[in-house]
């Protein structure tokens, strides 16, 4: 109720005043029933009364608003305090965060002074509450110039602004100064709050990250290999030069397409897409391919593609690495080539290579060997090569791994019937450090078959050398033994006995000539006088001589080639070979039998010459002289042509023969072989090089009677008894003579009479200075100088010097008194 009457004051009191009447007559009536009170009784009541009377009012309109006031101030007081509480819990807690914030903080007032620094901040810059920030941070006297806090006293935002602080010797420190203003509850400004970011570590790692960047993306763009970044829709997002370079698509072009789009190749649109691989679960895929550039060329590379995935791991796409092996297929290609050829050359030279390691076993053998030998997996080369259970005695293997050098050693291949080979020892070192040796087999069959050929010829060659000083030196002799015997003989009478005598000794003498003449043409240092003849004619010409020299119990037959075989040849000489042929085989068939000669043409071709070992490439005219005699075994073929060697009885034969056919074929730039077996026959081949000219006549000897003279003549002569010899024939036919014994003397005497001399006689082979030298200084004196030269021995000499050529004399040792004289005659009367 008091409540509801609270709410009308007016009401309240009227309702409050009837109510003290009303208990006021109540309390008046019931005392007047009562017996009479005292008046002081009666003035306590009314007081009371009164007090009664008057308390709601005083309640009300004293009492109450003065407890409203109490109770307001004490709620209000409450209110502050909790609100004090409350500030000071958030001040403490602001606190707080301030000081666990991780950056230096500070609050300035707006006259710039530190009201406030947390802890950071003091240690970072000291303690400076109070004073004004530029002075105590900057030391300077005035703000700094772009200050954030006083930007932000001036319009009420918030500030940033990086800058660098430097620190001592160590790199800047890098931090951010973020100012905001800090407001009253009216929104006034009273102060700024300044927060110090250190961010160095982050800008190095920013610079890093960047720097990271830069490199990668310049390994990236100078990358030999071409790369691209595919993702897992195909699309190309990133390529590098070299990509750009191999496929001639531009970034821009290559940027956005399809992979398949750009530098395909066969995988493409198949299972075996690296792409697809790596989707399937793959993480990286090899292979190679043609690549189609952008011209539609193509280039070989090795394709490496590999996961590309992000940070969390997920699947981006792949990278695709491209190595441009087109250098390498070319070196391929020629290495295959190369080998190919290597193959074909060994094959061809009958050379094999093998690699074999430290412990004898087959590693490799070239194909055209395997052919030969077989699969040599798993065997020893003794075993593959010698059928042998142990190492080869003087095998170059262990001696070219101990000491690390070539070495070369000759061997004897057991398969193909005992093959000799040289085998070339050469230590290598592989990849993987072993020692190993490389062989390289050559087949010396030929080789060998060569030095025998050499070794005889250098033996024949030694004799032939022999023979011609022996056939020289005899020939000197026997120029004075028929020069002063035919004088001798002029001066006897012919019923003179002597006489006889004298003619014995000229016919001993002409014999002993023909022996040094047959010595001289094994030694191939006889003067020959080639011209183009036809082999046909001559043993046409010669098969009735030939017939009766074979005698009528052997028969002989001849086979001429249908074609003429023209050969540069002296024909005299090569009567002399089919005559010597025949003598043989007649000697060889004591009981009769065939005697046959053949020619036929004959074509010497590079097969030929490596079958056989000699010979020269071009046409060959062939004689063939076979006979149906004895034969002969391997040791006797072997020395028939060395001189002295015969099989006959002692004073049947000289041995020359045989050995004069050799020279003279040899000297004629021909080749002659000999076939025979015991009780088979033998057949000698002869082989002369054919020319295509026609054949030259010949002269008819002059056969007249030498004339006398009178002119001078220098003799020049290092034999005593030839020079004595010749200065007498010469006098005797009415010539005057000066005579030199060399060179030197030659020059001496000629200047000495110059004028006098209208012929010189000059030895080729002389002491100090040899004929033609000695011709060739006279002749500057006098151009018209005639020479006739004389030799018994060097014609390789005589050749050189261009003694034979026309217009020069020349008389072969030993010569007559009557062919010196007809020779003298003819050059003087130049009729030469």
């Amino acid at each position: 109720m008091l409540h509801m009457t609270s709410k009308s004051p007016v009401r309240l009191l009227v309702i409050i005043f009837f109510s003290v009447f009303v208990v006021e007559t109540s309390i008046m009536f019931f005392l007047s029933t009562l017996p009479p009170v005292p008046t002081w009784m009666w003035a306590m009541f009314d007081a009371t009364l009164l007090v009664i009377l008057l308390s709601p009012a005083l309640y009300f309109f004293v009492l109450r608003p003065l407890m409203q006031h109490i109770s307001e101030r004490k709620l209000a007081e409450e209110a502050l305090r909790a609100a004090l509480r409350t500030a000071e819990d958030e001040r403490l807690k602001s606190k707080s965060i301030i000081e666990s914030i991780g950056e230096p903080l500070g609050i300035i007032d707006t006259d710039f002074r530190f009201v406030y620094q947390n802890k950071l901040h003091r240690d970072s810059f000291g303690e400076h509450l109070g004073e004004i920030c530029y002075k105590a941070i900057k030391n300077r006297d005035e703000g700094c110039e772009g200050c954030q806090i006083a930007e932000s006293f001036r319009d009420g935002n918030i500030h940033s602004k990086e800058r660098t602080v430097p620190r001592g010797k160590g790199p800047p420190l890098y931090v951010v100064n973020t100012a905001s203003p800090l407001r009253d509850s009216t929104g006034k400004i009273v102060a700024g709050i300044e927060i110090i970011r250190d961010i160095t570590e982050w800008r190095l790692a920013e610079e890093a990250i960047k720097l990271a960047h830069a490199e990668l993306d310049q390994i990236f763009n100078t990358a030999a290999d071409g790369m691209r970044l595919i993702d897992k829709d195909f699309n190309v997002l990133r390529i590098n030069n070299t990509f750009s370079t191999l496929s001639g698509v531009s970034r821009e072009e290559a940027i956005g397409e399809k992979c398949h789009e750009v530098f395909s190749g066969p995988m493409c649109f198949t299972p075996d897409c690296p792409l697809t691989r790596i989707l399937g679960g793959e993480n990286r895929v090899e292979y190679e391919a043609e690549k189609e550039r952008k011209d539609g060329s193509k280039i070989p590379c090795i394709v490496t593609g590999t996961s590309f995935r992000g940070p969390d791991g997920q699947l981006i796409g792949i990278i695709e690495d491209f190595k441009d092996i087109t250098i390498h297929k070319q070196a391929e290609e020629e290495v295959k080539s190369l080998k190919q050829q290597m193959e074909f050359i060994l094959g061809a030279t009958k050379t094999g290579l093998d690699i074999i390691d430290s412990e004898f076993n087959m590693r490799y053998i070239d194909p055209e060997w395997q052919k030969i030998y077989g699969d040599p997996t798993g065997r020893k080369c003794y075993e593959y090569y010698m059928e042998r259970s142990e190492m080869c005695p003087g095998c170059g293997i262990p001696k070219a791994l101990e000491t690390k050098t070539i070495t070369v050693t000759e061997e004897v291949l057991v398969k193909e019937g005992n093959r000799p080979i040289q085998v070339t020892t050469i230590p290598f070192q592989n990849e993987k450090g072993e020692w190993l040796v490389a062989e390289v087999n050559v087949d010396i069959t030929e080789r060998k078959k060569l030095e025998e050929q050499l070794l005889q010829a250098q033996k024949m060659e030694a004799v032939g050398q022999l023979a011609g000083g022996i056939a020289h030196d005899f020939n000197n002799i026997l120029t004075v033994i028929i020069g002063f015997g035919t004088l001798l003989k002029a001066e006897i009478s012919r019923d003179d006995p002597l006489r006889t005598n004298v003619t014995q000794i000229l016919h001993a003498s002409e014999r002993a000539a023909s022996l040094t003449q047959a010595l001289l043409a094994f030694s191939r240092k006889q003067i020959i006088n080639p011209k183009i003849v036809n082999l046909n004619e001559i043993i046409a010409a010669l098969k009735k001589l030939l017939s009766r020299i074979i005698g009528e119990d052997i028969e002989l037959a001849t086979f001429l080639a249908d074609e003429a075989l023209m050969v540069m040849a002296d024909s005299t000489h090569m009567e002399q070979v089919l005559m010597n042929l025949t003598t043989n085989a007649r000697d060889a068939m004591p009981d009769g039998g065939s005697l046959t000669i053949r020619t036929e043409l004959m074509q010497f071709d590079h097969e030929y010459i490596k079958a056989h070992g000699y010979g020269i490439p071009g046409p060959y005219a062939l004689i063939s002289v076979e006979d149906t005699g004895q034969g002969m075994d391997v040791e006797t073929r072997e020395k028939i042509f060395e001189p002295f060697f015969t099989t006959k009885e002692m004073g049947k034969g000289t041995g020359l023969g045989l050995a004069m056919v050799y020279g003279i074929i040899k000297q004629h730039d021909g080749y002659i072989n000999v076939y025979s077996e015991p009780g088979k026959g033998t057949t000698f081949k002869i082989y002369l090089p054919l020319i295509k000219s026609g054949v030259e006549e010949e002269k008819p000897a002059d056969l007249s009677v030498a004339e006398r003279g009178t002119e001078t003549v220098l003799v020049a002569e290092d034999d005593v008894q030839v020079r004595d010899l010749t200065k007498c024939v010469l006098e005797g036919s009415g010539y005057q003579v000066l005579d030199a014994e060399d060179g030197e003397d030659a020059m001496r005497i000629f200047k000495e009479n110059k004028d006098r001399i209208q012929l010189l006689i000059l030895d080729v082979v002389m002491p100090k200075k040899n004929g033609k030298e000695v011709y060739d200084e006279i002749k500057k004196i006098r151009p018209d100088m005639k020479a006739i030269f004389t030799s018994g021995y060097n014609a390789e000499l005589i050749h050189k010097k261009g003694i034979l050529e026309k217009g020069f004399g020349f008389i072969v040792k030993p010569s007559s008194p009557q062919e010196l004289l007809k020779k003298v005659r003819e050059v003087l009367d130049n009729r030469l």
